[in-house]
């Protein structure tokens, strides 16, 4: 009824209504209803009562990042013909005998000698799967879309995990590069708490991959998930046994580089005992200074290959692996064959940086081309920063501002692109959180030979691209997935270059 309509006549029928039940249930004993006395005396008030409603914001604030810089910058297409791997061939000299053309008079010369090569990669299924149930979706209507938002959310999985892929992708073991590195230890000037006085110490290094790293990180104490972990024991790690302490109280490792892993899991354990993981590095050395404590996970061996997914930019530039061709311009700022740790990298005094360049000449020494992005993570932007444009007595750059506040300082400065001296072009920088700290990745994303036919340095080849599916139900919930096959090609390794174990400058 509106409350126009309720007129004195109204009013007066429900009070005598109220007025009769009450009396009729007084009559009946003391158990019966109360008077309506103490709701009027109190009256109704947020703290006491219910009687309120629930200002809920439709729809769901999404508020998580949709990081795929590397998959929106590589180009993709899709195969018409069916197959399961991805060919392609290869010509990289056109006189490799070099041969020098001037003959005798009435002479040709010798027939040229064409370096050719037949290239693959198989191609590879991604997928990402969720659900939602019935009553998830009956009890959010007016408020949330969820079939649409539980396919969109696997969708962008999907993204999320191709970028990946794409830059640390890896089906090629890292064990055997593991197991054959160097790992020795020495005494460290850090000052620690390991027992010394002729305590004996067990060590070991494993290798990670992209998505190791990225499950050691998001794991937190302990080192890893279970995507980062492959429990067949110990092969996969490079132990040092029954190291003597002395009077030693920290350790400094330090490994062979493994040119395609992006960080490493260290552990330590008493002569004889069970190892325990200690840390996660990205760079090929670690200082021990104390015994890992009773919450850190018992090693067994960490993923150093995955069974499924794309063979990854840096593998196919740097690592032996199916269907590349040569291999990219590699330098380590550690060493091995010393006990120094990793070393940062270094400004050139005119806006420069000394590693840097020196990759671009070799680069263009080797291939004749320049890179056209460089891939970095947040700890190398800062160390860019710091020094092709920090203040120091090597630096001739000169920041100069103009505030038009006399009373304030609009502070903060960053480097967005690099210019290469030897093809005068600039570089774009790209900060990804899926790239590894200490690593740079110089990649050439064009072909500029004349009549290359590949414009394109690094695409993915598709039998499928994205597409989402509904599965049968066999319960009252509704499966769903997004899938996509491919592979990705990298068609001139010798483009692109890579710096590791970098330390923050």
């Amino acid at each position: 009824m509106a409350l126009g309509n309720v007129t004195q006549e109204t009013i007066d029928q429900a009070f005598n209504d109220a007025y009769n039940l009450t009396h009729d249930v007084m009559a009946a004993g003391p158990q019966g209803l109360r008077l309506p006395t103490s709701a009027v005396k109190t009256g109704i008030t947020v703290a006491s009562d219910v009687l309120y409603g629930y200002p809920l914001e439709a729809p769901s604030k999404k508020l998580y990042p949709i990081e795929d810089a590397m998959r929106r910058r590589v180009p993709r297409w899709t195969n018409p013909a069916g197959g399961k791997i991805a060919h392609w061939k290869v010509v990289s000299a056109i006189n490799s005998a070099g041969l020098n053309a001037g003959v005798a008079e009435g002479a040709v010369n010798t027939a040229l000698s064409i370096t050719d090569a037949e290239k693959y990669m198989a191609y590879s299924t991604l997928n990402m799967y969720n659900n939602y149930t019935d009553e998830a979706r009956q009890m959010s209507r007016r408020f949330e879309d969820v079939p649409a938002f539980t396919m969109l959310a696997t969708l962008q999985s999907l993204m999320i995990d191709e970028d990946i892929q794409i830059i640390g992708g890896n089906v090629n073991t890292l064990q055997t590069a593991m197991t054959a590195a160097t790992l020795t230890a020495a005494d460290s000037s850090v000052s620690g708490s390991l027992s010394g006085s002729g305590n004996n110490y067990d060590f070991a290094v494993s290798a990670l991959t992209l998505h190791g790293y990225l499950n050691s990180i998001a794991a937190g104490t302990g080192g890893r998930t279970a995507g980062g972990v492959d429990t067949s024991g110990e092969s996969q790690v490079k132990s040092l046994t029954n190291y003597s302490m002395g009077a030693v109280t920290s350790v400094t490792l330090v490994w062979t580089d493994v040119p395609g892993a992006f960080a490493y899991n260290v552990y330590i354990g008493s002569h004889g005992g069970t190892k325990y993981w200690y840390s996660t590095v990205t760079t090929n050395a670690a200082v021990i200074s104390s015994s890992p404590g009773a919450g850190n996970v018992v090693n067994t061996a960490d993923k150093t290959a995955e069974a499924y997914g794309y063979s990854g930019i840096l593998e196919q530039v740097k690592v032996t692996s199916t269907g590349t061709q040569g291999s990219c311009y590699y330098k380590s700022m550690s060493s091995a064959s010393t006990y120094a740790a990793s070393t940062p990298l270094t400004t050139d005094g005119a806006g420069g940086i000394t590693q840097i360049d020196t990759a671009l000449e070799s680069i263009w020494n080797t291939a004749r081309i320049g890179p056209t992005m460089m891939l970095i993570n947040s700890q190398e932007a800062m160390s860019l920063k710091h020094l092709a444009i920090g203040s120091s007595s090597t630096n001739a750059v000169r920041v100069q501002v103009q505030q038009p506040d006399q009373a304030t300082f609009k502070a903060g400065a960053g480097v967005s692109k690099y210019y290469n001296p030897f093809t005068d072009q600039w570089i774009d920088i790209v900060v990804s959180i899926h790239q590894a700290p200490g690593k740079l990745m110089l990649l050439g994303e064009r072909v500029p030979y004349p009549n290359s036919e590949t414009p394109n340095n690094f695409e993915v080849e598709l039998q499928q691209d994205y597409y989402g599916e509904e599965f049968a139900r066999t319960a009252r919930a509704q499966n769903v997935g997004v899938t996509c096959i491919g592979a990705l090609k990298v068609y001139y390794p010798p483009a692109c270059g890579v710096i590791a174990n970098i330390t923050a400058s």
